[in-house]
């Protein structure tokens, strides 16, 4: 769990301006420790930042990227556009819930992984495509799944 102190280095690190506040609340996520945006952080930045509570959980509930509850250490995004559904996403998203033995939005019993679906990550080319933190993973088959699995657990 942040702690007053720690969110606001971090307001002050992007000089409390509202235009910074995706990175700032990506940033609040990132640093706690269950990869959520918790009430007690919104009241804060509220506070500090001049912004509705109602406003905060506004931008955090329509960005697929933020949650306010626990994820996983590892948040796999899976996006679910046209175009990585018409390479075959669907499967990749089936064959994870399988692997990991839990259904779109939830954590494994290890808190390991969450699995959540994402717009469009701008990546057609590559399609189907996950996403694990900032790292995009392409052209995916179920034995790519595997070694990025494998890969995180070691």
């Amino acid at each position: 769990m942040l702690l007053e102190n720690d969110i606001l280095n971090i307001l002050s690190k992007y000089n409390n301006q509202r235009e910074n506040i995706l990175f700032i609340l990506k940033e609040i996520q990132n640093n706690d420790e269950d990869k959520e945006i918790k009430e007690e952080y919104c009241k804060i930045i509220s506070r500090e930042m001049n912004i509705t509570l109602a406003k905060i959980y506004e931008m955090i509930t329509f960005y697929s990227m933020f949650s306010t509850s626990k994820q996983g250490k590892y948040v796999i995004e899976f996006c679910g556009s046209g175009p990585c559904y018409v390479s075959k996403s669907k499967d990749i998203v089936d064959y994870l819930q399988e692997k990991l033995e839990i259904k779109i939005g939830e954590t494994t019993t290890d808190n390991m992984f969450t699995l959540k679906s994402s717009s469009c990550m701008g990546s057609c080319d590559i399609s189907p495509v996950i996403k694990i933190g900032d790292q995009v993973y392409g052209n995916l088959t179920r034995k790519k799944v595997d070694e990025i699995i494998e890969g995180l657990l070691i």
